[in-house]
């Protein structure tokens, strides 16, 4: 984390305990509204966690879907 080169995003609902670096919460059924949120260049590097990874499967595909191609949970 300390040469952080991607964008750390929770997306497990309800809100839990944040991994220390993550930049953002956002709900995962939420994510495609919340564009605006994200890094602009759909090349940038995201990472998506949850819980289970259940969640963070789900937003990882919806912003693929979205022409996102660098996006991991």
């Amino acid at each position: 984390m300390q040469s952080k080169d991607f964008t750390l995003i929770d997306v497990h609902i309800p809100e839990q305990f944040y991994i220390v670096g993550t930049d953002k919460f956002i709900p995962y059924n939420t994510i495609d509204q919340r564009l605006t949120d994200l890094p602009s260049d759909k090349n940038a590097k995201i990472i998506l966690y949850c819980r289970s990874g259940s969640m963070s499967k789900i937003a990882t595909q919806t912003l693929a879907d979205l022409g996102y191609n660098n996006v991991y949970d």
